[in-house]
């Protein structure tokens, strides 16, 4: 999902949607996503409905900053 989130058409999207089984699912898996960039975290809270503070991604980044800055 990471991939069709970084590379994909929106084409790509509706058949990851439909492979997974709905909107709720793929929320899900993109709230798990380890890496995405800011842009990318901007689309999908756009399109999917969520909030950057939902994204494993973004909660990772900023473990990472705090700990490089303790």
């Amino acid at each position: 999902m990471q991939r069709v989130v970084e590379r994909g058409t929106m084409e790509d999207f509706y058949a990851a949607i439909r492979l997974y089984g709905g909107i709720a699912k793929v929320r899900e898996i993109i709230k798990e996503i380890p890496t995405l960039s800011d842009i990318d975290m901007n689309f999908v809270c756009s399109v999917f409905g969520l909030k950057k503070e939902q994204l494993r991604c973004y909660t990772r980044r900023l473990s990472r900053e705090r700990l490089l800055n303790a």
